[in-house]
């Protein structure tokens, strides 16, 4: 019975700090959709950064959520990646 609930025990701590280090390493970036040629999309959001990603189906002025990862370079914008961008507003 210990060692069932050791493992279980084990088993959340391992989760929980996969957890927090994902979402240390993630954020969101709300932007607008400046330009769109083939698949590429270029994006500007709220403090004037420009940010470009491959994808379909988006147009100019869109408004998207940018999901970001900061490549664990907290100190470093300029290497963030956007790993999923999705349309809030058209």
């Amino acid at each position: 019975m210990n060692t069932i609930r050791l493992t279980i025990l084990l088993a959340m701590t391992v989760v929980s700090l996969h957890f927090g280090s994902w979402y240390e390493t993630h954020y969101t970036r709300e932007a607008t959709v400046i330009a769109v040629e083939d698949s590429v999309v270029t994006v500007v959001d709220n403090c004037d950064y420009v940010w470009q990603f491959e994808g379909t189906d988006f147009r100019v002025d869109d408004k998207v959520k940018l999901s970001m990862n900061t490549m664990n370079t907290d100190s470093n914008i300029f290497d963030d990646a956007i790993e999923d961008a999705k349309i809030i507003n058209r």
